[in-house]
């Protein structure tokens, strides 16, 4: 689809055919590239979230922390999602599986937990394990056909970013629903 402007006030929204069909918009043109560019940016952020969850590139972090009390001997043992190894000094390394996502380094088993509370329709599921679109964009920026389920995980994927602190998503999920 093709939208130019002739008018302050008109756009022609035009499919690729010789017809055209006329949106009247409140606001000079320059407020519709602006919501146009909103738009656009709100699907690229969904489309990073749903790279991030859809690939589920992770990475080990370890930190340093100082135990209270008389350490155990070296062994590994598991303290909810994290992996912690016990040494003789008196502080212990705990290593975490962190999740790569667009707001930065989140632990995994955040992400993972926040994913399976799910109470909606599945898809974060079905990302998560692969399935799914392999992209909710097309190179043009559009969601890809059929735009109502692209949209649907765009909102999905942003809800989660929400749920785990992304003030960001927040932003380009109302411009979703907005729009």
């Amino acid at each position: 689809m093709t939208l130019t402007l002739s008018h302050p006030q008109e756009a022609h929204l035009t499919n690729g055919t010789k017809r055209s069909r006329v949106i009247r918009v409140a606001g000079p043109g320059p407020a519709i590239r602006e919501f146009l560019e909103q738009q656009r940016e709100a699907r690229a952020y969904a489309e990073a979230w749903y790279q991030a969850l859809r690939d589920w590139d992770t990475f080990r972090s370890e930190e340093m922390l100082t135990s209270i009390g008389p350490s155990r001997p070296s062994r590994m043992r598991v303290i909810v999602g994290n992996w912690r190894s016990g040494s003789d000094g008196g502080s212990d390394i705990v290593s975490t599986l962190m999740q790569h996502t667009p707001m930065g380094a989140i632990p995994a088993s955040k992400v993972a937990l926040s994913i399976k509370d799910e109470r909606g329709d599945g898809l974060l599921p079905r990302v998560q394990a692969g399935r799914g679109p392999e992209s909710l964009l097309r190179e043009t920026g559009a969601w890809v056909h059929p735009t109502d389920r692209a949209r649907a995980y765009g909102e999905a994927v942003l809800e989660l970013a929400v749920k785990l602190g992304d003030a960001k998503a927040a932003i380009h999920l109302r411009r979703i629903r907005a729009g």
